[in-house]
């Protein structure tokens, strides 16, 4: 794999896209995303809700005597204000598992399979993965994929490209419904295209050049 194009898996990683090797083309990666339904936001399937109110998990923990509240990235299991064992609780004033009651009772039971207290504790039957779109509150989502090319041209380049300054293969597929074409320049900077906003005409007109890719592109 190119250079060029592993920097461009690497960009897609970090900005929460899963990539794959295109094995029957080197020249060209597979980016897939899970997003909403309705308004294409990303849908986090590593975030948990409250089973009870859905709340998203706050990542803290808390000490059920004095109320301290602290990171789920802090190393201790007590507080150290008081010496007890902290719990993961649901921060829904309103959530059933807050209220006095066998639901709440439930939620702080431990046993041999799970030592650790509260909705959000871990091996909880209390918490479930995401279940609703972060943004709009829609309850579906579906996987975007696109087979990504990248064409570098040495030359700086206006918004009209010529045909045949891309390599063959992206000649043949840029036009494809699913595929996002990436132009870099050689003052380094990006024109993201999608296949279908692209001509069969020899003159191809791209989009603007920007430092950064335009990740918007790759939802259109």
């Amino acid at each position: 794999m190119r250079i060029e194009l592993k920097s461009l898996a690497y960009f897609f990683v970090a900005n929460d896209f899963e990539v794959y090797i295109n094995e029957k083309n080197e020249e060209t990666i597979y980016v897939s995303q899970l997003v909403c339904t309705e308004c294409l936001s990303p849908w986090y399937m590593e975030l948990q809700e409250c089973l009870l109110c859905g709340m998203v998990h706050p990542y803290i923990k808390k000490c059920p005597s004095c109320g301290k509240i602290v990171s789920t990235t802090n190393t201790r299991s007590k507080c150290n204000e008081c010496d007890e064992e902290f719990i993961y609780p649901c921060l829904n004033d309103k959530c059933p598992s807050n209220q006095e009651g066998n639901i709440r009772s439930a939620t702080l039971y431990t046993n041999s399979y799970s030592r650790k207290k509260g909705v959000f504790a871990r091996n909880s039957v209390f918490s479930t993965s995401m279940n609703f779109c972060l943004n709009c509150g829609n309850e579906s989502n579906r996987y975007i994929t696109r087979e990504v090319f990248l064409e570098t041209i040495d030359d700086e380049i206006d918004t009209n490209l010529q045909k045949s300054q891309l390599t063959k293969y992206n000649q043949e597929a840029i036009n494809r419904g699913d595929s996002l074409l990436i132009i870099k320049d050689d003052t380094g900077e990006y024109s993201a295209n999608r296949g279908h906003e692209l001509s069969d005409e020899e003159t191809l007109e791209l989009n603007e050049f920007k430092e950064k890719i335009d990740i918007e592109k790759f939802y259109d």
